[in-house]
C-alpha cells in the first residue's frame, strides 16, 4: 500500500483541534477555518481505495480560489457540535478565536449554553454571514451558501409557497425552515394537498428534490405524528398509487421513490395498524404477481406493522 499523505484541512501550522467546518459539512471536501489564527482554506480529499486493482492512497489537497472568494467564504460562521447537546448544531462568529485548546473547549461550551434555545436560523443569523452577492469562482459545493443565507433571512410573514420552495432545495434548508412550516395555521390542509401532488415532469430515476410530497413526508416525520385527516390522506394515497411500471426500469413502479418515502413515514410514526395494513395490502393486490423492487419496502413495512400490532 502506498504511503498516505496526511495534511491539515486548513493551510496553517496551528493544532488541528482549532480547525472547523465553515457552515456545512460536505464529506471529502469543504471550506474549513482555524479558530486560532483565522486562516480559511478550501480542501478536498482525493485518493483510490484500491478496489480496482491498484494501490490504495489518499491525500488532502488545497484548492486555489481567488482572494474575493476567500474573503466572502471567510465571513460565514464556523460549525460545531458537542456531546452535551447531541441533537443540536452550533455556529461561531467568524471573528471568534481562541488562544489555547483549553480556552477553545470552554468557549465552545459557553457559546452552546448561550445559544441552545435559538432556532437554527437564529444561530446562523446571529453568528453573522455576508449579505453581498457571492463572487465568481466559488467551488461548486459552496454555491449553496448564498441560498442558505436567503433562507435564514426569510421572515415569519413569508408566504408558504416561498418557504416551501426554499425548504425543498436541500436537507439543510429544510432544517432551517421546518419550524416556520410546521407553524402554518392550515398545516393539515397543506400536507394533504402536497401528499396528493402530481408533478407534471416526473424524473423517476432520482429522488425528486423539489417535489411537494417529499416535503410533506419530511414534515410529518419532523412532527413525529400525523393527525387523522393527514393520515387518512396518506393511507388513501398509498392504496390508490399508480402501479404502472416505470419506463426507466421494468422492475420498478413509476412512483417508486414516492412509495418508498410514504412507507418510511408509516414505519416511523404512530398509526392505526389495521388501517395502515389494509391500505398497503390494497396496493399490493393491485400490483399483483409482478416482480417489482418496491415489494421489498412493502413487505418490510407490513412486517413492522405486525410487530406494532403484537406489542
Amino acid at each position: 500500500m502506498a504511503p498516505i499523505e496526511v495534511t491539515a484541512r486548513v493551510s496553517c501550522s496551528c493544532d488541528p483541534v482549532f480547525h472547523f467546518h465553515v457552515l456545512q459539512e460536505f464529506g471529502s471536501e469543504g471550506i474549513f477555518a482555524c479558530v486560532h489564527c483565522g486562516q480559511v482554506s478550501c480542501t478536498q480529499v482525493i485518493g483510490d481505495d484500491g478496489r480496482g486493482g491498484g494501490e490504495s492512497w489518499m491525500k488532502t489537497i488545497a484548492l486555489d480560489l481567488s482572494e474575493q472568494a476567500f474573503k466572502w467564504l471567510r465571513c460565514w460562521p464556523r460549525r460545531f457540535s458537542l456531546e452535551a447537546y447531541p441533537d443540536q448544531t452550533f455556529f461561531l462568529p467568524e471573528d471568534q478565536t481562541y488562544r489555547t485548546p483549553v480556552k477553545l473547549q470552554q468557549g465552545l461550551a459557553d457559546w452552546a449554553e448561550k445559544t441552545q434555545s435559538w432556532t437554527l436560523a437564529e444561530k446562523i443569523r446571529k453568528a453573522g454571514f455576508p449579505t453581498e452577492a457571492p463572487p465568481l469562482g466559488l467551488p461548486y459545493f459552496a454555491l449553496s451558501f448564498a441560498g442558505i443565507g436567503e433562507a435564514v433571512m426569510l421572515k415569519p410573514e413569508t408566504s408558504v409557497e416561498v418557504l416551501a420552495e426554499y425548504a425543498m432545495r436541500s436537507p439543510f434548508e429544510f432544517e432551517i425552515l421546518k419550524d416556520q412550516l410546521l407553524g402554518q395555521p392550515n398545516l393539515d390542509d397543506l400536507l394533504c394537498e402536497w401528499i396528493t401532488y402530481e408533478p407534471t415532469d416526473l424524473h423517476w430515476y432520482s429522488k425528486n428534490i423539489g417535489v411537494l410530497y417529499f416535503l410533506a413526508f419530511d414534515l410529518i416525520r419532523a412532527q413525529k405524528e400525523a393527525r387523522p385527516k393527514v393520515l387518512k390522506t396518506l393511507l388513501d394515497n398509498i392504496a390508490q398509487m399508480p402501479v404502472q411500471r416505470s419506463p426507466y426500469g421494468h422492475d420498478e413502479l413509476l412512483y417508486a421513490f414516492k412509495l418508498d418515502e410514504a412507507l418510511s413515514v408509516l414505519r416511523t410514526i404512530p398509526v392505526d395498524v389495521h388501517e395502515a395494513t389494509t391500505a398497503i395490502q390494497t396496493l399490493k393486490q393491485r400490483i399483483g404477481e409482478r416482480e417489482v423492487r418496491s415489494l421489498k419496502a412493502i413487505n418490510q413495512t407490513l412486517g413492522r406493522l405486525r410487530e406494532k400490532g403484537n406489542l
